[in-house]
């Protein structure tokens, strides 16, 4: 070990001039090494560099070696750990390794090569690093250095890490885990599930990943130091973008940047420039990304971070590759591969090949695309990196599109999508889930059109069903939750804390309209970020509990969407299901029917309209209902398909995109002038998986009722930074109507009675629910959606999306006669989410909600005929077609914005 360290030294500078300086005394070595420290808190290092330098060569021309070894391992150490400068650090750091060989100082000379072992890892000598740091692990276990040990272990899984040797990074972490855990040192330990992150995270493994990250900050608590959170962050914002998720990304990366310069720490603020690059250029803002590039390359140069300046390299030839600038990626990809020959990086080899290959197919060249590709994918599959391997089987299925081999091409998407759906499935938060799967919608779609012009319509059906039902399907099974019951004391008592926060924060905005400002907007301001913070502490809180139960992860992803025959035994002979795809240009349509006698069928239409049409009906479809528009969507949507319709009195609408926002019923049939409502009954589901889950759902099957309506809102209503919202008299009737409907058998409470408390004692005990009121939508987060009750000392009237999902109901229908109680957060892959999936969350199996804003009169006699209906025995599909229809032939209320906005969600059975 000796004759390599000795070797390192080769070439090192220890006898500059002393610029002007005459007399060479320990004062003057002394002196520089002082103005070192002074230039290195200014920022000034290559300054400070030559000042120790100079110094060194003093010390050495005077013998005095302990004093270089201990003022060089300082400053050394400084540039290292503090300020991130590898090249700085070695310089400074090889000369300090000298002087403890030539005075024999063992531990020093131990603690050196530990440190000059990060140094040369993050340099990308990761040979050269291991071979440094196993010769100090050696000293610290012989003498018994645990704490050491420990640090050095962790450094070694990371240069095995980043050769991709994964075993044997693992089992590193594993033993400074060990001995972190037998001395009690919290700080190591979250150091080593910060770096067990890294390693879950290269794997793509991000659910992992994240709640190595989470545990790192919980266990490391106030002991972490400024450093160590900055890393986490940027960690953190990795996988947020990872998944999507662009604001939690901005947010955590730029905590990262303000940790990076308040240290002048040059590795992580050049490390963060680069992700912050790739979050600037996934959305579109083309010159900020380049410009983060750009600085992150010249920083990481001038630190040599050589693995940091491959990885933005690579970064900077996706970047131009991306917008056509193919000789400006290639010169950026060839300069990736040169220094790669030196790091011998591998996951960075595989990538290149991606890269290569995505180039070659996009000059026509499909052949050596393939080849390049599965170069790649073979190197993937050795690093078991589930998060490269997939974009490569994406990929390679446009290069067999090119060749004109589709069944390949359809091979290589369901390669794609088997992996996507294994890092989909270690994903433990439903939000981070959702939005990981919205990024991976194209390869969804695009294994369905393939498999329908091969004819394959049974395999496009199953892939339409894997495509919209994975989050849903965990939300009824209940994995996400956590029950009070299963929470520790300490846990009950921070959530109680934190509700009580957000309590407090309502009752200041009513406060404020009751004072006369409500018009203060710096006061309306100061809430409203309140609020926000408030609101994101108990989200987080809510996370992090769930984290800490795995028996309730081990239920993630079990949710499993059923096959085509299946799907179509749940459908009546008498009914169809409409499954709509919409795409940029057009739309397609499945329409699946039970034939009857074990036979089924899938018919596809291609219907021309596209994704922006449809958003703009969307946008004004409830505040202008009109006849032209409803025709147009009938003819658009409706009319292509009804030759599949013989026979059909029942319609199943598995709406896509702004479908969810329309509605179906009210399309008039240009021809004949009809709505869509006079000849079909009409449902709504996310999926025929969903249905089959909420039909399996087992609920008391009680027949009576609970009816809220019309609550104590206040004498000036009730207040939220959303407005104000007043008394419903209308409801108060409608209330009484479901009343002498159902007699002995409904439970009535109007007024201040008509309370949050009062829904929550009395709702298990009763098979419907009806409640008539405002319905509150958080476009920001739609779990805060709400239903607007009375309030009183326990609880703040507004019942939330969040706290109706962790209700254990046992109803078969609830009515939210509320406006625009249907409408919620629009997810491209899950649909709306809201109040109407909260009550499905609760298993409730059919909900009865409104699309826009409802009148009241005219609300009150449809859901007053609707109960008669199923009063007597009308399932809720065709009650409420009766319902509409009733009002349709009342003159006064004829027009669809009256009747048109209620629609069935769930089971119509």
């Amino acid at each position: 070990m000796m004759k390599n360290v000795i070797h390192l030294l080769t070439g090192c500078c220890c006898c500059l001039l002393l610029c002007g300086q005459t007399t060479r005394t320990v004062e003057v070595a002394d002196s520089l090494c002082g103005q070192a420290g002074n230039l290195m808190s200014e920022g000034r290092l290559g300054e400070a560099v030559e000042a120790l330098l100079e110094a060194d060569a003093i010390y050495s021309d005077l013998s005095l070696q302990a004093e270089r070894l201990e003022r060089l391992t300082a400053a050394g150490k400084r540039l290292a750990q503090r300020h991130g400068d590898w090249r700085s650090a070695q310089r400074v750091l090889e000369p300090a390794l000298e002087a403890a060989i030539a005075l024999g100082d063992s531990a020093a000379l131990s603690y050196l090569e530990m440190v000059l072992g990060i140094v040369h890892f993050r340099q990308g000598d990761h040979a050269v690093a291991i071979e440094l740091m196993e010769g100090a692990l050696t000293y610290f276990e012989s003498v018994g250095d645990s704490l050491n040990q420990q640090k050095t272990l962790i450094n070694l899984g990371n240069s095995h890490l980043f050769m991709a040797d994964y075993y044997n990074a693992e089992q590193r972490f594993v033993r400074a885990a060990n001995l972190a855990a037998a001395r009690g040192d919290s700080l190591i330990l979250a150091r080593v599930a910060q770096n067990s992150g890294l390693l879950h995270f290269q794997q793509g493994r991000y659910g992992e990943a994240y709640n190595d990250y989470i545990l790192a900050l919980e266990i490391g608590g106030d002991r972490l130091y400024p450093l160590d959170r900055g890393e986490i962050d940027n960690n953190l914002g990795i996988v947020h973008k990872a998944y999507g998720d662009s604001a939690r990304a901005a947010a955590r990366l730029g905590a990262a940047l303000a940790t990076a310069e308040s240290l002048d720490h040059r590795d992580l603020k050049a490390r963060v420039l680069n992700n912050l690059g790739r979050l600037a250029w996934a959305h579109g803002e083309h010159t900020l990304a380049a410009d983060y590039f750009e600085r992150s390359l010249a920083l990481k140069r001038e630190i040599n971070n050589r693995l940091g300046v491959f990885n933005t390299l690579f970064n900077l030839g996706s970047f131009y590759q991306t917008r056509g600038d193919t000789a400006r990626a290639w010169e950026y990809f060839r300069q990736a591969e040169e220094l790669n020959q030196t790091l011998g990086y591998f996951l960075g080899e595989a990538r290149l090949h991606y890269a290569y290959g995505k180039l070659q197919r996009d000059a026509g060249f499909p052949e050596p695309a393939l080849d390049h590709l599965r170069q790649g994918s073979k190197l993937a599959q050795r690093l078991a990196a589930d998060d490269v391997l997939y974009a490569f089987y994406d990929t390679e299925a446009s290069c067999h599109l090119l060749r004109g081999d589709t069944l390949a091409a359809i091979r290589a998407l369901e390669n794609s999508l088997e992996l996507i759906e294994n890092i989909r499935s270690g994903i433990d938060i439903e939000a981070d889930r959702e939005l990981f799967l919205t990024k991976m919608l194209p390869v969804y779609r695009e294994l369905l059109q393939l498999q329908l012009a091969g004819g394959d319509r049974q395999g496009a059906y199953e892939t339409f069903e894997r495509m919209k039902v994975r989050n849903l399907l965990d939300m009824l099974d209940g994995a996400f939750l956590v029950f009070e019951t299963e929470m520790t004391k300490a846990e009950l008592a921070r959530k109680a804390e934190l509700e009580s926060n957000l309590r407090l924060v309502k009752q200041e905005v009513r406060q404020l309209h009751s004072d006369g400002t409500r018009g203060a907007a710096p006061v309306i301001d100061s809430l409203v970020l309140r609020q926000q913070r408030v609101r994101g502490e108990l989200l987080a809180f809510e996370d992090e509990l769930f984290l800490r139960h795995p028996e309730l992860q081990l239920q993630m992803g079990k949710g499993e969407p059923i096959g085509f025959r299946d799907a179509a035994k749940l459908l009546n002979q008498n009914e169809a299901a409409l499954c709509y795809l919409v795409e940029e240009e057009t739309t397609t349509c499945l329409v699946l029917r039970n034939q009857g006698r074990r036979q089924y069928s899938l018919t596809p239409y291609r219907l021309q309209v596209g994704r922006e049409q449809l958003r703009a009906s969307a946008a004004t479809i409830h505040t202008d209902t009109d006849f032209f528009e409803m025709s147009r969507l009938y003819t658009q949507l409706i009319d292509p398909v009804t030759i599949s319709l013989e026979g059909v009195e029942r319609l199943c609408i598995i709406p896509d995109a702004y479908l969810h926002a329309l509605p179906f019923q009210a399309f008039l049939n240009p021809a004949t002038e009809r709505f869509l409502i006079e000849d079909y009954a009409v449902y709504y589901v996310y999926s025929l998986s969903t249905l089959a889950e909420l039909r399996a759902t087992g609920t008391a099957g009680r027949e009576t009722v609970l009816a809220l309506g019309n609550p104590d809102l206040g004498e000036q209503g009730m207040v939220t930074l959303s407005g104000v919202f007043q008394a419903l008299p209308a409801s108060e009737q409608e209330v009484q109507a479901v009343g002498s409907i159902y007699g002995d058998r409904a439970q009535l409470f109007l007024h201040n009675q008509a309370s949050e408390s009062v829904f929550k004692q009395y709702a298990a005990a009763h098979g419907l629910l009806h409640l008539a009121t405002h319905g509150l939508l958080d476009e920001v987060n739609p779990l805060f959606s709400a239903l607007l009750l009375s309030s009183d000392k326990a609880e703040d009237g507004l019942l939330t999306a969040r706290e109706i999902i962790t209700l254990e109901l046992n109803a078969d229908l609830v009515v939210l006669s509320a406006c625009a109680t249907a409408r919620g957060v629009l997810s491209e892959g899950e649909g709306m989410l809201g109040l109407s999936r909260a009550f499905f969350g609760a298993q409730v199996p059919t909900i009865i909600a409104s699309l826009w804003q409802v009148e009241d009169e005219s609300t009150r006699i449809l859901m007053e005929q609707f109960f008669r209906n199923i009063k007597n025995d009308l399932r809720p599909a065709k009650a409420l077609q009766a319902a509409q229809l009733y009002l349709l032939n009342q003159t006064e209320y004829s027009y669809p914005f009256f009747w048109a906005p209620f629609q069935v969600f769930g089971d119509c059975e």
